[in-house]
């Protein structure tokens, strides 16, 4: 199980140590496209890693604080952003039409901006298009750096779980140890109170055998007495009875220390069936810990590994 383990730890690390060192760059390609206003040139961008819904979102916002509006419709993937005000671009409002479209891979971004009569192109708006250009990768990056820190943010929240659960185990692993003790404390408690138990049992015996006879010695008086008065009957009766109430008395004595003994055996067998399962609890648990401590270096090298990726997103 372990060699199983080390196998997929390694896979795992050479498979993340290779995406932390990679650099995420991006990269504006000047498209042509039709859109609603016709067949115009505008730039496109790719956004890795990202779903759909949380750039449509992020959009919404990017141009709200731009001061322009965002309207969008379930009928059309074309996504009208109406006067947007980017200073670096245009000195007046621009009307931006872009098109997201979603893969495996991530989001891409298409837009076309309208100047105010002419979108821009690379040929015709140098500066516009430079400026464009640098505002979508900003836009981009801003996104994947999201995306990576609440990666890191749900990668950390699960290495703090595993640790959470390497400390039940272990808190596990010592009420297993204590189960143990405590139980072989009791089979040594249990030994001395079934040895007392039978000397007890065996005094009790004696005692009522002699009880017997008294007994019998004092059923004997009342009979061989005749015809007596009736304070003395009363009296040889009384005695009779109080010697039967003794003899009794011992019987439900010994009666219960039989009872005893015998719960102090069960006591005794469940100890000892405790204790073996303990055992294999503890054997169990300690091959978890190790599993568990596995999956906790594997998952720091995770954190630390998507940490490094959102310091290279470029």
């Amino acid at each position: 199980m372990f060699k199983k383990i080390t196998i997929i730890l390694n896979v795992l690390f050479i498979t993340i140590g290779f995406a932390a060192a990679q650099q995420t760059e991006f990269v504006v390609n000047e498209i042509e496209g039709t859109i609603s206003q016709g067949q115009q040139t505008g730039l496109e961008i790719k956004i890795p890693e990202v779903d759909l819904k949380s750039i449509q979102s992020s959009l919404s916002k990017w141009t709200k604080s731009n001061k322009g509006k965002y309207n969008s419709s379930k009928k059309s993937s074309e996504i009208f952003q109406d006067n947007v005000m980017l200073s670096g671009v245009s000195e007046n409002t621009i009307d931006m039409y872009t098109i997201l479209t979603e893969d495996k891979s991530g989001v891409t971004l298409q837009t076309f901006v309208d100047l105010g009569g002419a979108f821009i192109s690379s040929a015709g708006h140098p500066q516009a298009f430079q400026a464009m250009e640098k505002e979508l990768i900003d836009f981009a990056r801003a996104q994947l750096i999201d995306k990576v820190s609440d990666d890191i943010k749900t990668e950390e929240k699960h290495l703090k779980n595993l640790e959470s659960e390497l400390k039940s185990l272990i808190k596990n692993n010592d009420n297993y140890h204590k189960d143990i003790a405590d139980n072989q404390e009791n089979i040594q408690k249990q030994e001395l109170e079934i040895a007392k138990n039978e000397i007890d049992q065996k005094t009790k015996e004696q005692q009522i055998s002699l009880q017997q006879e008294i007994l019998l010695a004092a059923r004997d008086k009342r009979n061989v007495m005749g015809s007596v008065d009736d304070a003395t009957k009363k009296m040889l009766d009384k005695q009779v009875k109080t010697e039967e109430k003794s003899l009794k008395t011992f019987e439900s004595q010994i009666k219960s220390l039989k009872k005893d003994y015998s719960s102090s055996v069960k006591s005794i067998e469940d100890s000892k069936s405790t204790i073996a399962q303990r055992g294999q609890d503890l054997i169990k648990n300690e091959d978890e810990q190790n599993t568990k401590r596995q999956q906790i270096e594997l998952q720091k090298q995770i954190v630390d590994a998507i940490k490094t990726k959102r310091s290279n997103i470029n």
